[in-house]
């Protein structure tokens, strides 16, 4: 089929990507929080459809989008982590540095979209967000920061030798729902989309705050509380309850709701297990030092999904997205 003809004005055509290997298709939202443009392309080698992260000149220079690379270049082949295809950081002619990410597409959307499809729906449509799947998003989460602190075989370092060099971890610091990404299933058969964390745009690394590197900040609506810009695995486990707060509430953020005298979320009367909930006060403890770590989610959340086996209904999510558009659906804005 032949494209459609663009409506678009000339002077506001998509400019080509950086990399002459991906071809543009079309912008998938405006510049945000340490890009400056996601655009969707194909691997012209692989014919694959990813997304091109655009990165500023302030964020290449001040180390940010390196130490992105660099995080996901070593969680690489983890399921649970958004996987990295390539990268490009140049100068242009005016000594501007540029640069661009590219990552697998998110084909279903994120969290976010999925919450705001719930939020959306009509009032007698009195469905809610499946437990069968929030379970699913907390372990591919609680896996993904333990990946992250652990390394991509964390199972090695419960019994580490002593010559196997000690894993820098990584501080994601932006789990949110619009950062987890929601991605068809390898197998037809399975019910709930994979589910992928993403954007650690604003990673450290324990080196990182060892030596004191210039920490960007975070994401306000979920910072945890304890401080600002806050550098702990603790941390990271706080926005996982916060974020699977928003899942059980519908909620674009987690403060609105949150006791920050008691660091408590309303979860009595959530219509979810008490399993789910205890989870979630657990993460969300105001003091650090109170919050499982992230081997100890890890494990619990392993018991209580056991304990549930066959007991949730199998229940369909709301599409959050269609699927990627095809080539020939595409066009420039």
């Amino acid at each position: 089929m032949d494209s459609p003809p663009s409506t678009t004005p000339s002077w506001r055509r998509i400019s080509p990507s950086i990399d002459p290997r991906f071809e543009v298709i079309r912008h998938l939202n405006c510049p945000g929080n340490c890009n400056v443009g996601i655009r969707l392309v194909r691997d012209t080698i692989t014919d694959r459809i990813c997304i091109e992260k655009r990165c500023s000149h302030c964020d290449i220079e001040d180390g940010s989008v390196a130490r992105e690379i660099n995080a996901l270049e070593r969680l690489k082949g983890r399921p649970e982590i958004v996987e990295i295809i390539s990268s490009l950081l140049l100068k242009d002619r005016r000594g501007q540095s540029k640069g661009s990410i590219f990552m697998e597409y998110g084909n279903k959307g994120s969290l976010g979209d999925l919450i705001r499809v719930y939020g959306n729906r009509a009032p007698s449509n009195d469905v809610h967000i499946p437990e069968l799947f929030i379970w699913k998003v907390i372990w591919a989460l609680a896996n993904a920061i333990l990946v992250c602190q652990y390394g991509p075989t964390p199972e090695s370092s419960f019994t580490e030798a002593v010559n196997t060099p000690i894993w820098n971890m990584i501080y994601h610091r932006d789990i949110t729902p619009d950062n987890v990404l929601l991605i068809s299933p390898a197998e037809d058969m399975e019910l709930y989309p994979r589910v992928v964390l993403a954007d650690f745009g604003v990673c450290v690394t324990e080196d990182d705050v060892q030596k004191g590197v210039c920490i960007p900040g975070q994401n306000p609506e979920f910072e945890p509380p304890e401080t600002i810009n806050a550098l702990s695995a603790a941390s990271d486990i706080w926005q996982i309850g916060a974020s699977i707060y928003c899942l059980m509430a519908e909620a674009a953020e987690p403060y609105s709701s949150y006791n920050s005298t008691t660091g408590t979320f309303p979860l009595s009367n959530s219509g979810y297990s008490s399993a789910l909930a205890n989870i979630v006060a657990w993460c969300t403890k105001l003091e650090p030092k109170e919050r499982p770590t992230c081997r100890d989610l890890v494990s619990e959340i392993s018991k209580r999904r056991t304990e549930l086996d066959g007991i949730l209904a199998e229940e369909p999510l709301l599409e959050a997205l269609a699927e990627a558009p095809q080539l020939s659906e595409c066009a420039e804005s």
